[in-house]
């Protein structure tokens, strides 16, 4: 039998797939090498709209967040108020018939704790610094006052729904990482390491369920972990530009003794 000359056989029919193939396969990766990543400025105003925009978030003088905590592995259940006001003032009471009463402020200078356990204690260094960057209640829609830089480094699935990883760097203190969700634009979940008087500790808090509260869509519940336990944060309610007494933010008379024994720190930037 007569063998047709045209017809390829095996190793020139390889030979011309995988010369029409190799360009068309190599063009893949190009594509997504060459894929912009957005950047920090691009996630953070997509999440201030997704979340009820500018505009709702500048009329917002105050809020008071009323919440629980558990802690499931210690059977504890704690009962959390939050009050924050602009610029940057907070004031935190946790309350537990095992903890007691724990509070933790800041009169925009001065920041300080009080326990049973610890007793009364001003925050200095680091410390102070981290506590006044994550208590700001603008901290999202004014990122740069509190962030050196921000940089989009890839995408990591959380929860099983794919998310931009944003490093952010803040203005003293370690790197921490926001995982910010692809199609709503939410944060599903930050990572960080806080100074304590513990020293370094990593903590990871995953938050869900956003529902809107006057306005603002919020986590309602924020799931974290510390040094392998876990702390569930269930917000209950959340009023904003309410009437909140004068002197809810004072530094109380144990603070001040220690303020005045120690000098006070440098004053916090103004706004």
């Amino acid at each position: 039998m007569r063998r047709d000359r045209n017809r390829l056989g095996p190793k020139p029919l390889r030979r011309a797939l995988l010369a029409v193939l190799l360009p068309v396969t190599g063009l893949f990766p190009a594509l997504a090498e060459e894929a912009p990543l957005p950047s920090a400025d691009a996630l953070f105003e997509r999440y201030v709209e997704a979340t009820g925009g500018r505009a709702a978030y500048e009329a917002v003088r105050n809020a008071v967040t009323e919440a629980t905590m558990e802690m499931p592995a210690q059977g504890i259940a704690m009962k959390v108020t939050i009050w924050v006001a602009r610029p940057n003032l907070s004031y935190a009471r946790t309350e537990s018939d095992v903890t007691g009463r724990i509070e933790k402020g800041t009169d925009g200078t001065v920041v300080w704790e009080k326990s049973v356990m610890t007793g009364p204690r001003v925050l200095e260094g680091q410390e102070r610094e981290d506590y006044l960057r994550e208590s700001a209640p603008d901290k999202f829609l004014r990122w740069r006052d509190y962030y050196e830089s921000g940089e989009v480094t890839g995408v990591e699935d959380v929860a099983g729904r794919p998310c931009w990883v944003l490093v952010l760097t803040p203005r003293g203190g370690k790197p921490q990482t926001v995982y910010v969700d692809r199609e709503s634009g939410l944060i599903s979940k930050v990572a960080m390491t806080l100074d304590t008087k513990m020293g370094s500790v990593p903590v990871e808090t995953w938050l869900e369920d956003y529902r809107e509260f006057e306005g603002i869509k919020s986590a309602l519940r924020a799931r974290t972990k510390v040094v392998g336990q876990e702390r569930v944060l269930t917000v209950t309610s959340i009023r904003r530009n309410v009437e909140i007494p004068p002197d809810r933010f004072a530094l109380p008379a144990e603070i001040q003794a220690l303020v005045a024994k120690r000098g006070a720190p440098p004053a916090a930037p103004a706004e």
